[in-house]
């Protein structure tokens, strides 16, 4: 039964990233059918989204870790499960364990190194971001040309990451802002009607996407900058006002040279030398 259940679970996320919940003509939102552990999953991206949307750059660090992990398990995810042999067992499964693994551990780095946490936020933004302008690019055009999207979201995500390193404070806190609403509208999406604005962006970056038909997709998609802009100003405002991340850098910082200078340790140079 648990092997059953499994294979269930891997059809589910197989047809999700086909697109095969995306329906051709008609909206019926009644027709919807709802796994356990995809809503389980999609409830968590509801989570994952309020606390970066509204909390982001106060929490800052753990952010920072929470972006790595995100942006290593899709990069992984995506190339695994677009090059893994079709004649081997369950390669979702296989693509999301390596997209896990790959993103704990640059997860770990991006805490520990926070530039490359803030770089990451900043290319997480210009991904985001190259997601909306692919929305509304000639689709026929992108069919064409496969190779497109990747392209524009690798190099708006490098842009953003270079401003998110020049100017810190502020596009961090519209990073997570922007990010945050993206996944909370991913996750209520499922929901709503069964993960069609979902499976429209995972057809954005195959390059092989369908514009959407139904009122409710468009409407979630509408949803991310308007949710966006009203947690940004509830950061500014409430949650980020009077934090500066670069305390935090600074505090780690003083934590490392004190364990470098524990007592009891002879220095390499003494003030005599």
């Amino acid at each position: 039964k648990a092997v059953d259940k499994t294979d269930t679970v891997v059809r589910d996320i197989e047809g999700l990233l086909r697109g095969n919940n995306r329906t051709n003509g008609t909206c019926d939102v009644t027709q919807n059918s709802y796994d356990p552990t995809l809503c389980i999953a999609f409830a968590v991206f509801i989570g994952l989204g309020i606390i970066f949307a509204f909390f982001g750059y106060r929490l800052f660090r753990f952010i920072l870790f929470l972006t790595a992990f995100l942006a290593a398990f899709v990069v992984v995810f995506y190339f695994a499960y677009g090059h893994l042999p079709c004649d081997w067992p369950h390669p979702a499964l296989i693509a999301l364990g390596l997209g896990a693994t790959a993103g704990v551990i640059l997860g770990v780095f991006a805490a520990c190194y926070f530039y490359l946490g803030i770089f990451l936020c900043g290319f997480a933004l210009g991904a985001v971001a190259a997601l909306s302008f692919l929305s509304y690019v000639h689709i026929a055009y992108v069919e064409h040309h496969s190779w497109l999207p990747i392209v524009i979201i690798i190099g708006l995500g490098i842009v953003g990451g270079i401003f998110a390193l020049l100017i810190q404070r502020p596009l961090l806190i519209i990073a997570t802002a922007v990010v945050g609403s993206y996944l909370m509208i991913m996750g209520l999406d499922y929901f709503v009607e069964n993960a069609q604005a979902f499976a429209y962006s995972w057809e954005l970056v195959s390059g092989h996407a369908r514009f959407p038909n139904c009122a409710a997709t468009w409407a979630m998609l509408i949803a991310v900058p308007v949710i966006a802009i009203v947690a940004a100003v509830i950061q500014w405002k409430c949650t980020a006002k009077g934090k500066d991340h670069k305390k935090v850098i600074k505090k780690s910082r003083k934590g490392d040279d004190i364990e470098m200078d524990y007592p009891g340790r002879s220095p390499l140079l003494s003030d005599s030398d």
